[in-house]
């Protein structure tokens, strides 16, 4: 078990949790936030939670299986649910796999759309649709020329897809109940972009002003089936890397992009021991679309991998650093990718990708089972139940991270880290184990729970 040294005298509070170390003061600067659209103040902070594919199921699977079953994607879609999570994205690469070519050798069926819709709606889950010409990733396997070839006819399809979704009484869907008017164009453009990712080579495939084409056409169909639906870019790869960074600015610099997005949409994995990856990827995007809303639509830690810190328990942590972080920044919505690890694979010593990144995992007899980053979310979720965008910001903290949360504050860090704060109470967040506050107690040894690293600090 986790030990935790609270050390509390005249006037100075001091919590140690799994290394952590916080004191409040009275004397400490006042907390500098990053400034934030106004938008991304709106609403309740709940509303943020998201998981990228979480009504999902794999195309080598689909391919020599054949469609997953009704009561698989209703599981998932209900485990969902119970994380408190508010949103969810399809792909068009992955599941429901909206894309216009594939549309077209399928016959035109929209059952699989249909299908995803029907349990996402009925999980009480709130919709972001993927639509492209092909595939959002591995696009280069099914086209040799990310060009239009017939504009018409895929703003034809475009249109249809969102008008089939949009709840208008035209044309919708038999059954629709919760209809769609979040879509996203493509995904990744700039990774589409690479020839090799090991050296940064590219080539004249999906180049900003081909992209930026696709875009144009994209979002003028979807508006001209829904007027008001919202229109999300596909999310940028790698901005905190010299080429996904300069081919964003590039995009934006094209004639129209800007102004036909209604959001940005970014992603960013992160596996080192800090919060470094995240908020280069945020401040980068701030700055190359100034005012617009940013979405993160993918995002997550892995479990295992290299680094000598990662461990379930760390990705626990991180969970909650890398949404509480995120929201302080103005996000908008952060979708986590995915919902649950893939069964071990025999003979895999070390797992490769994301296989751990997600939330849950799925065991080989097909079961879901949570990892602690399961629990975090969850714990997550109940702190911001209740409170609003505007009262989730950053705080300020030396040797760490601190977030104001409605009237509590939440702690991480290594070592000592201070903030600033009166508090009459703290507990671990993961875990929820009482941390005492006795600021006549000149130290005291308390049990801050399995994971610990986390403090939540109550007026």
């Amino acid at each position: 078990m986790t030990r935790t040294q609270l050390v509390a005298a005249a006037g100075v509070l001091g919590v140690a949790v799994c290394g952590l170390a916080v004191w409040a003061s009275s004397s400490d600067s006042p907390p500098t936030a990053p400034e934030r659209p106004r938008a991304a103040l709106l609403g309740p902070a709940t509303a943020a939670l998201g998981i990228n594919e979480a009504v999902s199921y794999p195309l080598k699977l689909e391919n020599r299986q054949g469609p997953p079953s009704l009561a698989r994607l209703q599981a998932d879609a209900r485990a969902t649910q119970d994380l408190g999570v508010r949103w969810t994205r399809g792909h068009t690469a992955a599941w429901p796999r909206l894309s216009h070519d594939r549309w077209e050798r399928e016959g035109r069926s929209w059952a699989r759309m249909d299908t995803w819709v029907q349990v996402v709606q009925s999980a009480g889950l709130a919709p972001l649709a993927m639509v492209s010409p092909w595939p959002g990733n591995k696009t280069r396997e099914d086209t040799d020329r990310f060009v239009l070839d017939d504009p018409a006819a895929y703003q034809a399809f475009v249109q249809a897809a969102v008008e089939r979704y949009d709840g208008d009484g035209i044309d919708d869907m038999p059954g629709l109940a919760a209809p769609i008017h979040h879509w996203e164009i493509d995904n990744e453009p700039d990774l589409k972009n690479l020839v090799d990712l090991r050296t940064g080579e590219t080539d004249d495939f999906a180049t900003p002003a081909q992209f930026a084409q696709v875009l144009l056409v994209t979002a003028a169909a979807i508006r001209a089936a829904d007027p008001e639906a919202v229109v999300v870019g596909g999310g940028f790869n790698r901005v905190t890397q010299a080429h996904g960074h300069g081919y964003m600015l590039a995009l934006f610099q094209q004639a129209g992009v800007l102004d036909a997005l209604d959001v940005v949409s970014v992603h960013a994995y992160h596996q080192g021991p800090g919060l470094d990856t995240l908020v280069l990827a945020l401040q980068r995007t701030r700055e190359a679309a100034p005012g617009k809303p940013i979405w993160l639509t993918e995002t997550s830690v892995p479990a295992e991998g290299r680094g000598d810190w990662l461990s379930e328990d760390w990705q626990a942590q991180l969970t909650v650093a890398t949404v509480l972080e995120s929201l302080a920044w103005g996000v908008e919505k952060v979708f986590w990718h995915t919902l649950f690890d893939p069964p071990p694979q025999p003979g895999n010593a070390r797992p490769s990708g994301t296989r751990t990144n997600s939330l849950l995992r799925r065991e080989p007899g097909g079961a879901l089972a949570r990892k602690p980053a399961a629990d975090a979310w969850l714990a997550l979720a109940e702190l911001l139940e209740g409170v609003d965008r505007s009262a989730v910001r950053a705080a300020q903290a030396s040797g760490g991270r601190a977030w104001q949360v409605g009237s509590q504050r939440v702690v991480w860090g290594h070592g000592s880290v201070s903030v600033r704060g009166s508090w009459s109470s703290a507990q671990a967040l993961l875990g929820g184990q009482a941390v005492p506050v006795d600021s006549q107690s000149a130290a005291r040894v308390v049990d801050a729970g399995a994971h610990g690293g986390l403090v939540v600090l109550g007026p």
